[in-house]
This record gives structure tokens, C-alpha cells and sequence, in this order.
């Protein structure tokens, strides 16, 4: 073990130190330099010392290869949430069905900051599509569920659109709501002329509470109309029926009747009609 890894090991062990992210930053760096010997870094993922395990994790961000996964994915269940954050953005760099579901876990982890990496770390894994968009839909912390809508950029938004457009119409906070509403703008903006919002299956209420929250938004004219003309209705003059009778099978002097009979205005002022009489 090369003196300086020693010295440096044994400071922590002995807490000696002032400033721990120091000593952390100090030994992984050191074990970066040096050819590593495996066993230590199996040996300091164990260490009861949580500066120890963190500075062989930061070292493990750099070099995942370094230590079979499977020792790496023993810090799932330790007791630190520094030590859990770090391992999800290790997780992130180690592509397969292990780390994929260690990140899973991770992601409804107790600590929201270790849930918040862990959904960052997703980014770009369809396989976790639906971790996130659970995420999105219910996590109690605000920053997580942002990081989620923003970790399922790239996805096939058919995939996320439902989800998002929920969010963006009930979430409590407006940094959320504004992610989802650019991720939708995207995905808009890059859809072919007029195929935009294609298979994107909301109920009519959300649409509505979708449309509420982007009416004082800038930035998002294409989601803007998208809304808009999903939820605007619209009437079929040729279907046209009031008060159970159908107006356009009728002649024209049997709608002056029915006019005659059952509509009128009603004007708040006493004003006159310059161009009707009296």
C-alpha cells in the first residue's frame, strides 16, 4: 500500500481531520494515482468509517470496474445516506439488469436526496421509464419529482406524455409544473407538422387543469395551442338542437316561431336598439 493511502487511511480512522469532504476528496485521488489493490477497496467499502466507505465510492465513480459489482451493490442497505447518493451515480455508469434494479430501489429510497440521485442516474434508462414516472406522479419531495420530469427527457414521450400532462395540471409546485410543460414544448417542437400530441391519452379534467396552469407561461406556445384545442369544444351547426328540437330540420318560419317563442335578450341597461322599433 503506497504511504501516502496508508497515512491518509489511518487519519481518517483516527478522526483526524477537520474538514472530512477534505480527506475524502485527499484519499480518492490518491487511490486514483496509484494501481489500487482490489482487496483494499473491497476491504474500505466495509469500513465502519463512513469517510473511509465515501472516499472508496468517490474513487469507484471514476473506476467502477475496479471491484466485482456485487460488493459494490452491498452499500444498498448502508446506513449512510452519503454513502447511497454516491452509489447511485456509480450505479449510472454500469449499464445491466443488476445495477438497473439497484436504482429502482434506490429511487423509493427513505432519504429524499438519495431518491433525487437515484432518479437522476435514470436518466436515459428506458427500463426504469415507469420508476420515474411513479416518481413523478406521488414522490413527497418537490426536487424529485422535478428531477424525475427531467430525467424522462429522451424517452419516447408516448411513453411519458400521459404522465407528464397529469403532473403539469395537479402538481403543488410550479418549478415541477414548469418542467413538465417544457418537456411537453419539446416533444412538440420536434413532432413533423401537425403530428404533434398524437396517442396522448389525458383525461378531459386533466387537459382542463393543464390548460389553467400554462395559461401565464411564456415559453410554451406550442403546448399552449395543443391544449387549447383539445379542450375547446366545438358544435356541428348541422346537428344543432335546443330545448329538445332539432333547428336545422325545421323551415325557416318554423325556426322564426320557435325564436319568437323562446329566446330573447335580456340587457342590464335601459338602452334601445337605434335600428329596431319599438
Amino acid at each position: 500500500m503506497n504511504e501516502d493511502i496508508r497515512a491518509l487511511i489511518d487519519g481518517i480512522r483516527r478522526g483526524q481531520y477537520e474538514d472530512a469532504g477534505e480527506k475524502i476528496a485527499l484519499l480518492a485521488a490518491a487511490m486514483l494515482e496509484q494501481a489500487t489493490d482490489p482487496a483494499l477497496v473491497v476491504h474500505l467499502l466495509q469500513a465502519p468509517q463512513e469517510p473511509l466507505r465515501r472516499a472508496v465510492l468517490a474513487f469507484l465513480e471514476e473506476r467502477p470496474e475496479a471491484v466485482p459489482m456485487p460488493e459494490i451493490l452491498r452499500r444498498l442497505t448502508d446506513t449512510s445516506e452519503r454513502v447511497r447518493t454516491v452509489l447511485a451515480r456509480i450505479l449510472r455508469r454500469v449499464p445491466g439488469s443488476e445495477t438497473t434494479e439497484a436504482l429502482g430501489r434506490l429511487a423509493t429510497d427513505s432519504s429524499s436526496e438519495v431518491r433525487e440521485s437515484a432518479v437522476e442516474a435514470a436518466a436515459g434508462n428506458p427500463a426504469l421509464t415507469d420508476v420515474l414516472l411513479g416518481r413523478l406522479a406521488s414522490d413527497s419531495d418537490w426536487s424529485v419529482r422535478q428531477q424525475s420530469a427531467k430525467s424522462l427527457a429522451g424517452v419516447e414521450i408516448t411513453r411519458t406524455a400521459t404522465g407528464l400532462l397529469r403532473a403539469l395540471g395537479t402538481d403543488s409546485d410550479a418549478d415541477v409544473r414548469g418542467t413538465c410543460a417544457e418537456q411537453l414544448e419539446t416533444a412538440l417542437a420536434a413532432s413533423p407538422e401537425g403530428g404533434g400530441g398524437t396517442g396522448w391519452a389525458v383525461e378531459p379534467e386533466v387537459l382542463s387543469a393543464a390548460r389553467k396552469a400554462v395559461a401565464a407561461m411564456e415559453r410554451v406556445p406550442r403546448l399552449k395551442a395543443w391544449l387549447a384545442s383539445n379542450t375547446d369544444s366545438t358544435v356541428d351547426p348541422r346537428e344543432l338542437a335546443r330545448f329538445g328540437t332539432d333547428l336545422t330540420a325545421r323551415s325557416g318560419s318554423a325556426r322564426d316561431r320557435f325564436r319568437a317563442d323562446r329566446l330573447g335578450v335580456i340587457f342590464q341597461m335601459f338602452n334601445l336598439l337605434p335600428y329596431l322599433s319599438v
